[in-house]
């Protein structure tokens, strides 16, 4: 008998309403019930599942439980943990458990540098973020799930040395206070090929989106569809209001045909705007060039201050990303403002290169 695929069973589910909008409804794919039913992933319990692992992944390889792990370096494409990573910012990571004490994390005066502050909860709640300097406490209790992730991001030019050095030493800064960190023991152990399937389901339906600006928040904030779909795409991305991430395929993604993006001098962000492309699985793909991305910093500008960037084609052209069969690229906007966010502007599209 051939076997019914995950994608048309959660578009049967949201076509008879059982992953309507609705706050009451959500509430039901986020109760015990289902993660009791571990290792066995389903459409109900794949965002805990995904984020079981991501937590797991990230506390052991990065060595990241109960303290954060700083990224030293752009972010390292050989050792990439989580689809749609970053290299315009440094990464730091840490996964706590909130069983045993309350966490205070403290971050540093950066002068006016990014540096943000999320939450991520075992159901995938992105919370707003928190931005340099400030000092906040966080409870079991508060947060609803036994262990949480909280990832920082810090502006960062990696073609710059002394910047770098600066970041480094800003990260140095961040202070971890906790009790009794607790241990691992809570975290359950999930069906990884089970995982998977759901994962590139909900990627194919979130893939209909025009951008992310629904897929992440707390649980009365979206449906559950929308949060699975935020978590099989982007998982971790911040709110709408801290960043919007616009997906982007192109028609002629066969790797041979050029395009170029260009980008006004003048772009509605109170943080800023970056370029990456990733390969037909969302990874970005070691090169000699060392080049995955450009943003508003380390592109070079146009006389009249606008951003070309050029994906495939000239390798000697000004920023110029190597491409691949499948690839895609995805749009970063940090703390957009008003225009952006009633979508009254919005950003360019790739064109295929003359």
């Amino acid at each position: 008998m051939k076997k019914i695929q995950p994608v048309l069973i959660i578009c049967a589910l949201l076509a008879s309403g059982m992953l309507h909008a609705g706050t009451e409804c959500d509430k039901r794919y986020y109760s015990p019930e289902w993660h009791a039913q571990a290792p066995t992933v389903n459409a109900f319990n794949y965002v805990r599942a995904e984020t079981d692992m991501q937590f797991r992944n990230y506390a052991t390889v990065y060595k990241a439980f109960g303290k954060f792990a700083h990224g030293r370096k752009a972010y390292d494409v050989n050792k990439q943990v989580t689809q749609t990573g970053n290299r315009d910012t440094r990464y730091s990571f840490g996964v706590f458990d909130l069983s045993k004490s309350p966490l205070t994390i403290t971050l540093p005066d950066t002068k006016g540098r990014y540096m943000s502050l999320m939450l991520i909860s075992q159901d995938h709640d992105i919370y707003p973020a928190y931005y340099a300097p400030g000092s906040w406490t966080f409870t079991q209790e508060e947060i609803g799930t036994r262990y949480v992730m909280f990832g920082i991001r810090t502006f960062a030019d990696p073609n710059d040395d002394k910047d770098m050095a600066e970041v480094s030493r800003l990260q140095d800064m961040v202070k971890v206070e906790q009790k009794d960190k607790g241990d691992l023991s809570g975290l359950k152990k999930w069906n990884e090929k089970q995982m998977l399937k759901l994962r590139e389901a909900y990627n194919t339906l979130g893939l209909s989106l025009p951008d992310s600006s629904t897929y992440f928040g707390v649980k009365c904030d979206r449906s559950y569809l929308m949060n699975a779909m935020g978590a099989a795409v982007g998982w971790g991305g911040l709110q709408r209001r801290d960043a919007l991430y616009i997906p982007a395929t192109v028609k002629k993604n066969d790797g041979k045909t050029p395009y170029v993006l260009h980008v006004p001098k003048d772009v509605p962000v109170d943080g800023f705007w970056s370029v990456t492309v990733y390969n037909k699985d969302r990874y970005m793909v070691p090169n000699e060039l060392n080049a995955y991305a450009f943003n508003n910093v380390t592109a070079k500008k146009n006389k009249d201050g606008s951003t070309t960037i050029h994906f495939g084609g000239d390798p000697k052209a000004d920023n110029y990303i190597p491409i691949m069969d499948g690839w895609m690229y995805v749009v970063r906007l940090y703390r957009p403002r008003k225009e952006l966010l009633d979508g009254k502007w919005s950003f360019p599209e790739a064109r295929v290169a003359k």
